[in-house]
């Protein structure tokens, strides 16, 4: 496993990475080390990694900023990281596509579950 860290100019960003980088097990971006950490459990990984920031964190980030948070931590359920639309079985693509999905959860949850 990869353990990834950068520093920014308001604190630290990074991920834990698979060797191969197919798989993030672990993102954080960190701001405020005084105020409290929000965590997000999700689907499965976006494409953002320890560098960069990808629409789904930078809509956690201003959510957790509006909120008074300091850090936020990202698990997932599933740990492939792809941007295709694809599961990798016939039984992840009835959990994603289950129609039950709200449209808020739908819209953050864009890449496919593995």
């Amino acid at each position: 496993m990869k353990y990834l860290t950068t520093a920014t100019l308001t604190g630290e960003a990074g991920a834990i990475l698979s060797d191969c980088e197919q798989y993030r097990y672990r993102l954080w971006r960190e701001w405020e080390r005084s105020l409290p950490v929000l965590g997000f459990i999700m689907l499965n990984p976006s494409t953002a990694d320890h560098l960069e920031n990808d629409r789904t964190i930078t809509r956690c980030i201003g959510r957790a900023v509006a909120g008074g948070y300091g850090r936020l931590e990202v698990v997932n359920l599933f740990r492939c990281a792809r941007q295709i639309p694809t599961p990798c079985s016939p039984i992840h693509l009835r959990l994603v596509m289950r129609p039950k999905l709200t449209a808020p959860f739908s819209k953050l949850q864009a890449t496919a579950a593995c």
